[in-house]
């Protein structure tokens, strides 16, 4: 899909489609069996050839082992004992779980937009700190972590410069930011000169995609979509939000899923250390591309007639 051809949808539109999607996905995880066992919503890794770079080596058999290994291979060689830690977007809190499965981090805090995944969070995890919060203003003091994660939670951001400046801000100095997600090439573009100028250097910098695609690949092998408790949302039947969820989770085949195979959206896995503070008037620049960048993505990723169907 050309981008004169997508549809721009606003800020506020956006944000509708984004509530009701996750929504979604949290009724679908918490009416299955296994719903108190999925803590984990990124896209998993699978080495294949590729070396790991995980000081980490998972048994052959581990629950979530795709998802787990996706933030062990994240945070590679970066110590983490004795380090505040604060992961942005933390879902239903895997990745910080992890790092207090493997790591004597001295302290463990997600922060998530959305209450039902804090809620599910503070209920399961009791020695990790949740709370609700917006990524883009963030409720922390000035210098207060040594690490932020972000795992496949930026692309939904609408101002993503706003994000990297309060990641800037809550960092202490020589602080690391690992960073993780789906992008389009363009948008990156962007990224690096504007995480320079916000006093950034880059020092790992993956193109995982082949290693996400083969755990999309063993995913939708043992992957049964069900339908019981499903009664619809909006204009939305049983059978097209089950398709949101599938998409949403790029099983083989579907269009997220081509996507990536395609190349017209890489994942990306980057390491950068604060070395700086922002420049002053620092501004992002955005190309015709970037400024729609959210609307742009939702549309690829859904398909406009389901983007249509959920906005009021």
């Amino acid at each position: 899909m050309t981008e004169d051809k997508t549809k721009v949808y606003t800020d506020q539109q956006i944000k509708q489609v984004l509530y009701k999607l996750y929504d979604l996905i949290n009724r679908q995880i918490e009416s299955s069996e296994y719903g108190d066992y999925a803590t984990f919503l990124n896209w998993g890794y699978v080495s294949g050839d590729t070396p790991s770079h995980s000081v980490v080596q998972l048994p052959k058999i581990y629950l979530n082992k795709s998802s787990t290994q996706l933030i062990l291979e994240l945070v590679g060689d970066t110590p983490m004992d004795n380090r505040h830690v604060l992961d942005v977007g933390c879902g239903r809190g895997g990745a910080l779980s992890c790092i207090d499965t493997f790591f004597n981090a001295k302290s463990l805090t997600g922060i998530d937009l959305n209450s039902e995944n804090i809620s599910f969070c503070k209920k399961k995890f009791k020695n990790i700190s949740f709370q609700e919060g917006n990524a883009e203003s963030l409720p922390f003091q000035d210098h207060t972590s040594d690490i932020v994660m972000n795992i496949e939670s930026s692309s939904n951001y609408l101002n993503i410069g706003s994000f990297f400046l309060e990641v800037s801000r809550v960092l202490k100095p020589d602080g690391v930011f690992l960073y993780t997600d789906i992008f389009n090439l363009q948008d990156l573009d962007d990224y690096f000169p504007f995480l320079k100028k916000a006093g950034f250097k880059l020092e790992v910098n993956r193109d995982i995609t082949s290693n996400v695609l083969i755990a999309r690949d063993e995913a939708s092998a043992g992957f049964v979509m069900g339908m019981d408790g499903f009664k619809g949302i909006d204009k939305l039947s049983v059978e097209e939000c089950c398709k949101m969820i599938d998409l949403y989770s790029a099983h083989k085949g579907t269009r997220s899923y081509k996507l990536l195979q395609s190349g017209q959206f890489v994942y990306r896995m980057f390491r950068f250390r604060k070395v700086g503070n922002p420049a002053e008037n620092i501004h992002l620049r955005i190309s015709n591309h970037s400024k729609n960048r959210v609307s742009n993505f939702c549309s690829e990723l859904l398909g406009q007639e389901i983007m249509e169907k959920m906005i009021d």
